[in-house]
Parts: C-alpha cells; structure tokens; sequence
C-alpha cells in the first residue's frame, strides 16, 4: 500500500490510524481483534523503493540493481519494456539493457533526459544509434518501449517509430542483462516493470508497432 502527496513545507509526518469513517479517528476497540503492521517507510521519491530497516534515525542502502549472466545470446534482436511510474533525476531512466562483459559493447532502452522514449547501440566505445521518439512520458505514466537491434538495421518505437538507422554496427554479443537500469547498473528508472522481454529476432515494423500499442 504506497500513497504519494507533495509536501507543503518542509516537514511531514506520517501517521496510521484506525477510523470508524472519514475523519473518525477515535476508536476503542473490541478487545479482541487487532491490526498488524510492518515495514512502514517514508521516502522523498515518488516511488516505493524495497525495505530499508531503520531504528531511531534516517538510513540509507545501495541502490537496487538487477543484472543476469547470459549465454548464447546473439544479435540480431528485440528489446522490449512496459513499464508504469518511471521517476527520478537521472539525465536517462534505464528500463533494459543487454552488454557485453568487455567495455563499450551494449544496447538499451530508456527514456532520456527529456522523458521521450530512447534507443542506443554502441559497439567498441563508438555510439552506432541514439534515437529518441515521442512525446515526454509524465511521471506515473504507462509506457512500452521496443528497439530492433540489427546489423545496419536498428529502430525504436513506442507507438512512434523512429527513422531506421542503416548504418550500424554490431556490439559483441551479451553476457549481461540489466533490468531497471543501463548497461553498468547506473541510471535507474525507479519504475514497476510489468513487463520485460527479449526477442533473438529482429520484429519487423509492423511487429514493433503491434508490441507498443
């Protein structure tokens, strides 16, 4: 259960109660039921981050990141994410990444500093693709993302297509996945993922387009 406000000053507290109806606070009991309640958290994000275990003063954790070996993993592909509430303050809001273990060999999906849907492909240090699509996303919106990722054949679409960039190289393949970040770990999206794949196929345009809308 998260609820989101802005605050007015600088100060808030935050409080559970028991009510017997809108604004009716005071409450005996019945001597016999009760409520039980754990993990109670006050963050300044507009997103529910995992727990954080506090005592008697404010705390703070490592950032939540996500990143999978694979194998066999192979271009061409497609990458995809739906996602909901995507926030923060980072210049770009990594949703899905795929990268090889040797430096400056990845692709992804974001939404850049602008908010708007955000491919790139980079192999050997050099950025092959950066393409941007869309309008901005508000914070809280639902998105779909998706990003063919192919020799001299990479596009992204989130309902809008990107032009096709004919003129690409490859990354080495994979050896990692980051989910809820850029390739690296860094960048988070503090976002809900409700839905993240990757197709060992390039979709065809009519394919992406179905996918986002």
């Amino acid at each position: 259960c998260t609820l989101t406000w802005t605050a007015a000053g600088t100060t808030c507290n935050h409080q559970i109660r028991l009510a017997t109806g809108d604004g009716v606070e005071s409450y005996a009991g019945d001597g016999a039921s009760g409520v039980y309640l754990w993990g109670a958290q006050l963050e300044t994000g507009p997103n529910a981050t995992s727990y954080i275990p506090t005592t008697t003063g404010s705390a703070t954790r490592a950032a939540d990141v996500i990143s999978l070996p694979v194998s066999g993993l192979a271009y061409p592909m497609t990458l995809f994410a739906e996602f909901e509430g995507a926030g923060g303050s980072a210049n770009s809001l990594g949703l899905l990444a795929v990268s090889s273990v040797t430096a400056g060999e990845f692709a992804e999906i974001m939404l850049n500093g602008s908010r708007l849907a955000r491919g790139t492909v980079t192999d050997n240090s050099v950025a092959q693709v950066d393409q941007s699509v869309g309008s901005a996303y508000a914070v809280g919106a639902l998105g779909k993302i998706a990003q063919r990722v192919a020799l001299n054949d990479v596009r992204i679409t989130n309902g809008v297509a990107s032009t096709t960039d004919v003129a690409a190289t490859m990354p080495l393949s994979p050896d990692n996945i980051f989910i809820g970040s850029r390739a690296g770990g860094g960048s988070q999206a503090y976002a809900y993922l409700r839905r993240l794949a990757i197709w060992p196929t390039a979709f065809s345009d009519a394919q992406l387009q179905a996918v986002t809308t």
